[in-house]
């Protein structure tokens, strides 16, 4: 999670990641994105619920287009679904 993401916020069940470049620049960019990894367990029932947000946004002047080419789209979907997968099997462990 270095030097591309930033944790803002985490609560036992819930962490909330700004994305889109160094952590280091805290103004507005000119893409940003926000991405929430959530995790509900209902030991009663032994199931656990697990959950990913995000959303990529122009964070400068007009939005006229989505805010990264295609390629980048279909990278960001592939590691969010490494987030997943190996969140989930870490959880079975």
């Amino acid at each position: 999670m270095t030097d591309h993401f930033e944790i803002l916020e985490h609560t036992p069940d819930r962490i909330l990641v700004r994305c889109g470049d160094s952590p280091l620049k805290t103004a507005v960019r000119d893409v940003d994105g926000l991405f929430e990894v959530s995790a509900r367990v209902n030991r009663d029932e032994g199931v656990a619920e697990f959950i990913l947000k995000c959303v990529f946004f122009q964070g400068l002047g007009k939005a006229d287009k989505v805010p990264m080419p295609g390629w980048m789209i279909w990278a960001h979907l592939q590691y969010t679904k490494l987030w997943m997968e190996t969140g989930i099997r870490n959880a079975m462990r």
